[in-house]
């Protein structure tokens, strides 16, 4: 296989507040993947790697794809986000089946615990996606709110909190879920706090919480709530890792090996 590139460009076109541990990642997965560091917004041939999408990476991930490379995503972990960070290969987020398997001693380190499925709670509570995300994929974030909200009413009549990015920014989303029924957003990390709260979630485009949350709206007083969280759970903690990780080459090793994940 070709040495992997990371793109110079996920270092210089993130949000000011990122950009330090934007460049970490980079320089990280570089070293314990052997590749090397584009600095002119190209791609030399082989795979190609990069944290998050913003700005003229989303026109390099398009390229990677269309040419049918391999392609490696990192961003921030499913869990410990300050000090752990995703990465999923040909995809934006660990997916049943790819990646390494459940490792439930990492889980343990973690301190991720499983709470029970709740079942009770008064309202709903909806993340909306970020207007820039919503732009790259195509669609609108206030439609979709207003979409999601008229579908809500339809078919219920408990209370709905929209938990805006303001919000998310100052407040925890365990404030949020005290004593909510379900939660519903697009693919926010949200839906996978939730699920290990014990907080029956739905999601609306396709996402790591996919296997243990719902996606039919129509059911929003019948939420999901299936066996499983424990191996789904432990998968992720397979499927993050920390600089220190990244860098030695132990993510690289991990995704190199071709695990066959969570079946």
């Amino acid at each position: 296989m070709a040495d992997p590139v990371v793109s110079y460009a996920a270092m210089r076109l993130v949000h000011p507040a990122n950009q330090r541990r934007s460049e970490d990642w980079c320089r990280a997965f570089a070293e314990g993947a052997g590749g090397v560091i584009e600095r002119h917004c190209r791609l030399h041939p082989g795979p190609v790697a990069m944290f998050g999408r913003q700005g003229r990476l989303a026109g390099l991930l398009r390229q990677a794809i269309g040419e049918g490379r391999d392609w490696y995503f990192g961003d921030h972990g499913y869990f410990e986000r300050a000090t752990h960070f995703r990465i999923t290969r040909n995809g934006l987020q660990w997916r049943r089946g790819a990646g390494p398997g459940p490792d439930h001693d990492r889980m343990r380190a973690l301190g991720v615990q499983i709470a029970p499925w709740r079942s009770g709670g008064g309202h709903i509570v909806i993340c909306p996606p970020a207007m820039e995300f919503a732009q790259q994929e195509g669609f609108s974030a206030r439609q979709w709110l207003a979409s999601i909200h008229r579908r809500l009413t339809s078919v219920t009549d408990r209370p709905i909190f929209v938990r805006t990015r303001e919000r998310a920014a100052e407040v925890p989303l365990s404030v949020d879920l005290h004593d909510a029924w379900c939660l519903v957003t697009c693919q926010s990390n949200a839906s996978v706090e939730a699920i290990v709260a014990g907080v029956p979630a739905f999601v609306t485009m396709d996402c790591a919480a996919v296997p243990m949350a719902g996606t039919d709206l129509s059911q929003v007083e019948h939420p999901a709530m299936p066996d499983g969280r424990e191996d789904w759970a432990a998968a992720l903690c397979a499927n993050q890792w920390t600089l220190d990780e990244i860098l030695d080459g132990s993510a690289w090793r991990a995704l190199s090996d071709g695990g066959d994940g969570l079946r």
